[in-house]
């Protein structure tokens, strides 16, 4: 069998595939691991190092062989480590903002540069301000899935899909270069192929964790981007959406036209990612006494013209503000409870069509609809307001956890088991289909145009109330 495993963060999860069939571990991390947008590196280990073990202990009782290993996991989350592989600093997970200064250095720096303080970019620079003594000689910053690598393999290095994703890299050249950030380039590692391997399990952590010697260890890539594949976007124009607390929306797209790199050979990717569309509805059940099931039942899905700005944690896409704020706005003394429910649906829903637009949506490539999957995909009330409001139909697929799976067929394909449309065909399944309804589509357009003006009507008080919460809080 070929394991993929989600390097997640909150959990950790591995898709087992068998020759006709696939099976989903998943695991919670150490509680002890938290602490707000930093993780504690041991606990981390030690929660990564109890799953190996499941999954080892799951490959002997099955009398399954393990064949390869594909990771993924998330980012930007930075983590520095010796030469000897042992992690010197804790996990500065994707959530952590407080690098806002350094991002704004590098943007005046590096040509081009628009990300903020969550960007490793500007992590990284922070970690060598604060802490340059660190910066030594064999040091390497890994994300959290490279670092897991160098545990099996005892090699560090980075997937070339990820490292295209950083500022400090050249695709052209393969070469980094800090833009005299003073951060010195031998700490980035080795540069490879999502597909290739990066070693074979052959460590004394690898051995603890029950894992046979020599077992090919693929390189892997970031969660949306193996999410993808795991959903079978490997042909130009195919659509994923890939919700949980986030959204990401990624469009499969030719090399040439996108600067974000595929973890597959010859393709590359378009991805808008929003930060608070699962955490919207988390919110909104929580708030109203609600539960998940009473949403995702919800009949007779007619607009309400109540516009919902889906913006809990600032937004990064189809604007880029961390500074921005959730908010409603048309709301009257006839409000039910159940028009805020759905107001928040249908305002994911408008995020969501923009940020389709923005990937690529409104080309004549991708027209061939929309594969769901995630934890959002469960919820049909809000899969049936997303292809109402954007028009295509949504596929829901088999596999919700898309991500290990998209990392066990780069496994499996790494080890030279099958072309990739012949694996996507062999573990990518379609569970069901939602199809548009077009009943309130002139609405939903006037809606739109509503909600896509919105943020700008609102940004100057959303900022001013953003500094005034800030002070307020120290």
């Amino acid at each position: 069998m070929f394991v993929g495993i989600d390097i997640g963060t909150g959990s950790l999860k591995a898709v087992l595939g068998f020759r006709n069939s696939t099976h989903t571990i998943t695991n919670e991390y150490n509680p002890a691991m938290y602490m707000g947008s930093v993780h504690n590196t041991e606990f981390f280990t030690e929660s990564v190092f109890i799953f190996l073990k499941k999954i080892s202990a799951f490959s002997d009782e099955s009398g399954e062989r393990i064949e390869g290993i594909g990771l993924c996991g998330h980012g930007p989350s930075p983590v520095l480590v010796d030469r000897k592989g042992k992690y010197i600093t804790d996990i500065i997970t994707w959530q952590d903002n407080t690098a806002l200064d350094e991002a704004l250095i590098l943007k005046n720096n590096i040509p081009g540069f628009s990300k903020d303080g969550t960007s490793c970019e500007a992590k990284l620079y922070k970690l060598f301000r604060d802490r340059i003594e660190l910066f030594e000689e064999g040091i390497k910053v890994l994300y959290p899935k490279d670092y897991i690598i160098s545990l099996l393999t005892n090699r560090r290095i980075i997937d070339h899909s990820t490292a295209g994703t950083l500022a400090f890299f050249n695709k052209q050249t393969g070469l980094f270069n800090t833009f005299g950030t003073g951060i010195p380039t031998y700490i980035f590692p080795e540069v490879i192929k999502s597909w290739e391997t990066a070693g074979t399990t052959n460590t004394a952590f690898s051995r603890k964790a029950g894992l046979n010697d020599n077992i090919p260890v693929i390189a892997g890539g970031i969660d949306a981007w193996c999410e993808a594949l795991g959903a079978g976007a490997v042909d130009k124009g195919m659509l994923v959406d890939g919700s949980g607390t986030s959204t990401c929306i990624t469009c499969c797209m030719e090399t040439e036209n996108s600067g974000l790199v595929h973890v597959i050979p010859e393709r590359a990717l378009t991805i808008e990612t929003m930060s608070a569309t699962g955490a919207s509805v988390d919110w909104i059940k929580d708030l109203l006494n609600i539960t998940i099931s009473e949403i995702s039942e919800l009949k007779y899905l007619k607009p309400v013209p109540v516009i919902y700005l889906p913006y809990l944690e600032g937004e990064r896409s189809p604007v880029w503000d961390e500074r921005a704020s959730a908010s409603f706005t048309g709301l009257n003394s006839g409000t039910s409870r159940k028009d805020l429910v759905l107001s928040v649906l249908q305002g994911i829903s408008f995020g969501t069509r923009q940020c389709i637009e923005l990937a690529g949506g409104e080309t004549s490539d991708c027209k061939t609809g929309i594969r769901a999957v995630g934890g959002g995909a469960k919820n049909h009330a809000l899969l049936q307001l997303k292809a109402d409001i954007t028009g295509y139909s949504y596929s829901v697929m088999k596999e919700a956890d898309a991500a290990p799976l998209g990392a066990m067929i780069l496994a499996s394909f790494g080890c030279g088991t099958g072309s990739l449309a012949e694996l996507v065909e062999k573990w990518v399944k379609t569970e069901f289909e939602i199809i548009p309804d077009k009943t309130y589509m002139e609405i939903w357009d006037e809606l739109f145009y509503v909600y896509s003006s919105h943020y700008n009507s609102m940004k100057e008080a959303n900022h001013n109330l953003f500094e005034i919460r800030n002070r307020l809080i120290k």
